[in-house]
């Protein structure tokens, strides 16, 4: 799947969100070529991003922002590719590491 012109994603205040991106069967791989923002704010029930365990392709990623998403475990089930990220921010903290996936999980383990 190849969504080329999206370049932002913002989803607030839906509580019985569990996933933004569902798994599609047919891909090997998703791939969102221009997103460069995401932000997820106040989904109580959001588990992961994308449920899939194809690798989620994510070029021009620069920043994420996490607020009030106390179920969200993992960012993805695959592996993610984003080697532009240079901000992950979760309830306000500022993460340096660039692991999205292990920066989620261990805010969820602080909790």
């Amino acid at each position: 799947m190849k969504l080329t012109h999206l370049e932002k994603i913002k989803v607030k205040n839906c509580n019985t969100m569990t996933r933004i991106v569902e798994r599609d069967n047919t891909l090997e791989r998703l791939k969102l070529e221009q997103l460069s923002c995401i932000v997820l704010s106040s989904l109580s029930s959001l588990e992961c991003f994308y449920s899939g365990s194809e690798t989620l392709q994510l070029p021009s990623l620069a920043q994420v922002n996490i607020m009030d998403c106390p179920q969200l475990k993992i960012f993805s089930q695959g592996s993610i590719d984003a080697e532009s990220i240079n901000s992950i921010k979760i309830d306000g903290d500022l993460i340096s590491y660039d692991d999205l996936d292990v920066c989620v999980e261990m805010k969820f383990l602080q909790q």
